[in-house]
């Protein structure tokens, strides 16, 4: 009869998308349609810094994440890889700093999201002077 539960509960997990705990224990074990989910995403500053930072659930489905930058919001550049390193937590917070411009120049980011099967996302852009 506990096999006819778990079967169930299989079934039931693959139908409406969802994970849990799998015989080993691992969540990759039960993986089922996981997709990582963007929990925030924003962009600030102080008089010397911008901070782009963004929070993901699921991230252990991510490869790694490319920072890309640009001055016309058209043509970015890559300025940071963050690689997932193995966390196996629900949510993961990530943050890119680097110096503000003395220009005070408009500046575009663009998050890209690559996951361990291949599939990739850009987030949208978001922009700051």
């Amino acid at each position: 009869m506990k096999n006819l539960s778990l079967i169930l509960l299989n079934l039931l997990a693959i139908g409406i998308g969802i994970s849990f705990a799998g015989v080993n224990g691992s969540k990759q074990d039960a993986e089922v349609n996981v997709v990582p989910k963007l929990c925030s995403y924003n962009v600030s500053q102080t008089n010397t810094e911008i901070s782009l930072s963004w929070r993901v659930e699921n991230n252990y489905v991510v490869d790694h994440f490319v920072v890309e930058k640009s001055t016309d919001g058209v043509n970015f550049t890559e300025t940071a890889v963050f690689k997932v390193m193995g966390d196996d937590s629900d949510f993961m917070k990530f943050t890119y700093k680097e110096m503000k411009d003395a220009n005070n120049a408009n500046v575009y980011f663009r998050v890209k999201q690559f996951d361990n099967n291949g599939v990739a996302l850009n987030y949208n852009i978001l922009s700051i002077k």
